[in-house]
């Protein structure tokens, strides 16, 4: 995702089957009871329709060290190779790029230039807000 728009080859959305019970307050942010979670994927399938769908490409993502040692650990878990990808991370981006802010939070920036108003801590929704604070920190930096 380095040109913007990034020429997008599809979505991978899924719910990710999860045993134990999940606690109120990630509900209460995402919206997903256990009861649509327990009928999810299998997550060693999850997992490796992720990395098949991932490829070489780079992972752009806001606090993208959470999310990648999340990654790691289930990769770990299930037998696979953590992916080498290369890795932006906006928050970082957003540092050296914007001063006059009031925090680094993705729900900040996406205000900032005006995209939403809200995150939806979903995965699909989150991921196209990621690409738009995305590019628009591009269009920042090269100004």
């Amino acid at each position: 995702m380095t040109n913007c728009p990034p020429k997008l080859r599809g979505d991978l959305s899924m719910l990710v089957r999860v045993e134990e019970n999940v606690p109120a307050e990630i509900t209460a942010l995402t919206g997903l009871s256990a009861a649509e979670l327990q009928q999810g994927t299998e997550p060693r399938e999850a997992l490796n329709s992720f990395l098949l769908f991932i490829g070489k490409d780079p992972l752009v993502g806001h606090n993208i060290a959470f999310d990648l040692e999340f990654l790691r650990m289930t990769c770990k878990r299930y037998g696979f190779p953590a992916p080498t990808n290369r890795q932006i991370d906006l928050a970082q981006l957003a540092r050296r790029n914007l001063t006059r802010i009031a925090n680094y939070k993705l729900v900040t920036l996406a205000q900032h230039f005006q995209l939403a108003e809200k995150v939806e801590h979903r995965a699909l929704p989150d991921c196209r807000l990621i690409q738009q604070v995305y590019c628009k920190l591009k269009e920042t930096a090269v100004q």
